[in-house]
């Protein structure tokens, strides 16, 4: 907090060589970031060097393992998707305030940003963002209901073609056999 507005903070809990210990900081700016890495770069913590450097993921989203979060990874530890330590929403709240209580600019730049994301979303009304969570869920369920009304009609066209198909090929060495015995 010290070094800039912390937007975002991923503790990984992978097993693996290359991601155990690994931590996540996302920062509002790139400089807030450079600043964190040169004051954090081979400082002991528990009694080991940090190593900092950038990370090319910007939407750590992408990088979380979906089944860790559902409770069924088969991989375990090794898995070369993120695990990420559960952090309480209470504490995350807590940090946050006590960040925005350290540095109130940083209060204004998230209530000026918010009132720019709401005209956007406002302006784009075909958008799903645009709907509340109740519109969204019906949505979303008439859309699998098409997907599923689909699917069946594929598998009941498939089904009719290849016992069509069968009968052919029935009919066929029927008929050989009949020119066979003749």
């Amino acid at each position: 907090m010290k070094h800039g507005q912390l937007v975002e903070l991923n503790v990984c809990d992978n097993l693996g060589d290359h991601l155990i210990g690994n931590v996540y900081a996302k920062f509002k700016t790139e400089s807030e970031a450079e600043k964190a890495l040169k004051a954090l770069n081979g400082k002991y913590y528990n009694d080991k060097q940090v190593q900092c450097e950038y990370s090319p993921v910007t939407n750590f989203k992408e990088c979380r393992c979906r089944q860790y979060e559902e409770g069924s990874c088969g991989r375990g530890g090794f898995c070369n998707f993120l695990h990420l330590k559960y952090v309480s929403k209470k504490f995350q709240k807590s940090l946050f305030d006590q960040m925005y209580a350290e540095h109130p600019e940083y209060e204004k730049r998230r209530s000026s940003e918010r009132k720019r994301k709401r005209h956007r979303r406002s302006d784009s009304e075909s958008s799903l963002d645009s709907f509340d969570s109740f519109k969204r869920r019906k949505i979303i369920e008439q859309w699998n209901r098409r997907w599923e009304s689909q699917k069946m009609k594929d598998r009941e066209r498939r089904r009719r073609s290849n016992s069509q198909e069968r009968r052919r090929s029935f009919e066929r060495k029927l008929s050989e056999d009949r020119n066979n015995y003749i």
